[in-house]
């Protein structure tokens, strides 16, 4: 029986291919590495009132926290200020969504806001300008829900002749702050009748 030999084929596509992946990997990884040693323009951090980095707070619409932004020592000195901007809060003492700080001697600005008391996620970042370019710098901050330290329930009547309706006013308190928005009371009405809890009543509205 003769020998048959068989002689491998190369694709030269696929060799191309992989050629190609491996200089485009090696251009992204240079590139990645210029930005890693790159020094920010400017830098931002959200701080609470004993200047430390913080990235949550209590939603409870009276708490203040602090944005610090820093200029680089890179960058131009006649940057004499920075713009902050917020997507919800407070600035302190100031009306609207933007606003302006000076800069110090350290190269440092700040402003304070005061934080809502509605759940959600808090976006803030600080603007310079120079050279025709702008540089920005962002932060966020998760907010978690103030519940009520105490519930005082206040009824339209304190006896009923049956059937008859009741309404009842609840107020949720805290002791510092307010509750967060859509923060949920549940009711239940019940009789005791010997010693046992028996439902009472529908809830309307």
């Amino acid at each position: 029986m003769p020998l048959k030999i068989y002689k491998p084929i190369f694709d030269m596509r696929s060799n191309y291919l992989i050629s190609t992946l491996v200089v485009l990997a090696s251009l992204f990884s240079c590139d990645n590495d210029d930005d890693a040693v790159a020094d920010p323009v400017i830098r931002l951090e959200i701080q609470d009132n004993s200047s430390q980095v913080i990235d949550s707070v209590l939603a409870n619409g009276e708490t203040l926290v602090v944005l610090k932004a820093r200029i680089s020592s890179s960058a131009d000195d006649d940057i004499q200020m920075i713009e902050f901007n917020k997507s919800a809060g407070d600035f302190l003492g100031i009306a609207g969504a933007t606003t302006t700080r000076p800069v110090n001697d350290e190269g440092i600005a700040s402003i304070t806001v005061k934080v809502p008391n509605k759940v959600e996620r808090l976006f803030f970042n600080a603007k310079v300008s120079f050279a025709g370019k702008d540089y920005i710098a962002e932060d966020d901050l998760e907010t978690y829900r103030a519940y009520p330290d105490q519930i005082i329930i206040e009824p339209s009547t304190v006896s009923v002749v049956i059937p008859g309706t009741v309404v009842l006013t609840t107020f949720l308190v805290r002791n510092d702050g307010i509750v967060s928005e859509g923060t949920e009371a549940q009711f239940s009405a019940y009789q005791v009748i010997d010693k046992e809890r028996v439902a009472v009543g529908r809830f309307t509205g």
